[in-house]
């Protein structure tokens, strides 16, 4: 049996045509991240995640009674290379779905190939707001693609949510809300930065100090001096450089410093704890939630998975699985239909496409990041409650 979809791309007059061999005994799955290169080791986690997947679909039976078979792509997290990836998953591998990718940059620039063809694609990490606006932008060019995490701009918002909710609560002992914001010049911390103060103004703390410091910055004692001067009840930290996190969490110690602190990038990385020892106990970061029990699961079977790294691949081929049973076809169309129906309960919460952007939408009842805070050198998630492994 065969089946054939077809689009004409812009004014060009180019006509696409995929056909797909639905007599085959497997679907074949394209699955690309950074394999090699500097990013690699995230690229084995999103692998860990959808193997573990695969595994026990096709223990099951696989998508309606065909296993899953899954292609991976070396991608090096970069954009051109990606492109050539994808092509070759699509015209070569002959894959009928994607399910990957780690790097916003590389799922930017492969849209358009994903479009050509008419696969669906469901990204599992990149986050950059410009896909949801890319979608947006030309829904019937971009159907096919979904985003399983939510988007950057909100990723901070949990913060927010927990903050408020624990001073109402008097788990925060606060009297004025008072905060300090420290964060480096780079567009990450700029983002970030300009996120605090615009969201920390609406749930009424109010900013006492401001500094920018220059990237890899490594002496903050002028810095402190002033915070400790003016005593914030909560500092917020955006760093990336872990050396840099390193040396302003020991130096806050150092000072003597009283107050909250809020950790950035830099306190989520694998060698901070032991970098930082004992000074990062009590302070707090944003952490994604995932299900009681997945950090076990996931390393029962892969002994090095992050089950962070490890969870939105996992989601994603389950996610891709209802879609099919759902549509009880393998035509992109029909799949892509039951994509936007989604509501998936999951290991990262509960997945529900917004039909706009095709992001998963963001919120308590969705999916959003939750607060962490370092316990015996962990960053154990203390919120919200229903994921919480450390009671605050």
């Amino acid at each position: 049996l065969l089946f054939a979809s077809a689009e004409i791309l812009g004014c060009s007059g180019l006509a696409s045509l995929r056909v797909t061999n639905l007599t085959e005994e497997t679907i074949k799955v394209g699955v690309p991240g950074p394999y090699s290169g500097p990013a690699a080791e995230k690229g084995e986690h999103l692998k860990y995640g959808i193997q573990l997947a695969a595994e026990e679909i096709n223990g099951k039976g696989g998508f309606l009674g065909k296993k899953v078979e899954l292609v991976f792509a070396d991608t090096e997290a970069k954009p051109e290379v990606g492109v050539s990836a994808y092509e070759k998953m699509v015209t070569r591998d002959k894959v009928q779905f994607i399910v990957g990718e780690v790097n916003s940059d590389v799922a930017l620039a492969t849209l358009d190939v994903v479009a050509r063809y008419r696969i669906p694609t469901l990204y599992a990490i990149p986050a950059s707001d410009e896909l949801g606006k890319k979608v947006k932008s030309n829904p019937q060019k971009y159907a096919m693609v979904f985003m399983v995490d939510i988007p950057v701009s909100v990723m901070q918002s949990g913060s927010f949510l927990w903050l408020d909710e624990a001073t109402k609560a008097g788990k925060l002992k606060v009297k004025e809300k008072t905060y300090a914001l420290i964060y480096e010049d780079s567009s990450w911390g700029r983002i970030v930065g300009e996120t605090w103060k615009n969201n920390m103004e609406k749930i009424g703390w109010k900013n006492v100090l401001t500094e920018v410091t220059p990237f890899k910055e490594s002496e903050y004692m002028p810095i402190l001096t002033r915070v400790k001067k003016l005593n914030p009840e909560l500092v917020k930290i955006e760093i990336t450089s872990l050396p840099a996190g390193v040396a302003i969490t020991k130096q806050i110690a150092e000072m003597g410093i009283k107050s909250y602190i809020f950790g950035g990038y830099y306190q989520k990385t694998i060698e901070f704890p032991r970098m930082a020892g004992s000074f990062a106990e009590g302070s707090f970061n944003i952490r994604e939630p995932y299900a009681p029990d997945w950090d076990k699961k996931i390393q029962k079977r892969f002994p090095k998975a992050d089950p962070i790294a490890s969870m939105f691949s996992y989601d994603s081929l389950y996610i891709l699985g209802e879609a099919i049973s759902k549509a009880q076809s393998f035509e992109p169309e029909k799949v892509t239909k039951a994509l936007l129906e989604t509501d998936h309960r999951g290991v990262f919460m509960r997945t529900v496409f917004d039909p706009e952007t095709h992001f998963a939408r963001f919120g308590k009842e969705y999916k959003l990041f939750g607060v962490a805070m370092f316990k015996n050198g962990k960053l154990e998630l203390i919120w919200p409650p229903d994921y919480a492994q450390l009671k605050f």
